[in-house]
């Protein structure tokens, strides 16, 4: 995942329009749903695990390498899902610092709002990140999906 969040962050310093930055968010928000997709099905692997049955097919393959039958392993790669999101969120807060020309007061107002939790799963998703995402001719638009800053951190 790390050359993934160096790309990432590259492609952010490249784009030069509004539409590329929304083509941006657009990548960032791919990757993270399939960050919380992943973490979403290593939950449900450890709770079947810990219920005596086997993790369903459909889970994921483990990053870490560990074995597959031991209970630990999946809260471990559910851990490891829920750091990866952090970490995509902030590579999508230095759009929102970007976005704002780096002036704190904006990004700390948006600090104050609720955490919407993971993204994986949720019922309208994706009618409002169509809604979210305008396309041209508009102004600039951030998706909260995207970044901590509109998602309740208390980072900055």
């Amino acid at each position: 995942m790390q050359p993934v969040l160096v790309q990432l962050i590259q492609q952010l310093r490249d784009c030069e329009t509004v539409e590329a930055g929304v083509e941006w968010q657009r990548a960032l928000l791919t990757r993270l749903l399939d960050v919380e997709k992943d973490r979403w099905e290593f939950k449900r692997a450890a709770t079947r695990m810990r219920k005596g049955k086997q993790p369903p097919p459909e889970a994921p393959e483990p990053q870490s390498g560990r074995d597959l039958s031991d209970i630990a392993t999946w809260p471990f790669e559910h851990d490891v899902c829920e750091r990866l999101a952090r970490q995509l969120r902030s590579v999508g807060d230095a759009l929102a610092w970007r976005v704002f020309g780096f002036h704190r007061p904006f990004i700390l107002a948006l600090c104050r709002n609720q955490s919407p939790g993971p993204m994986y799963g949720k019922a309208g998703s994706p009618r409002g990140r169509s809604r979210s995402l305008p396309r041209p001719p508009f102004t600039v638009a951030l998706t909260a999906e995207t970044t901590m800053a509109s998602s309740g951190s208390r980072l900055l």
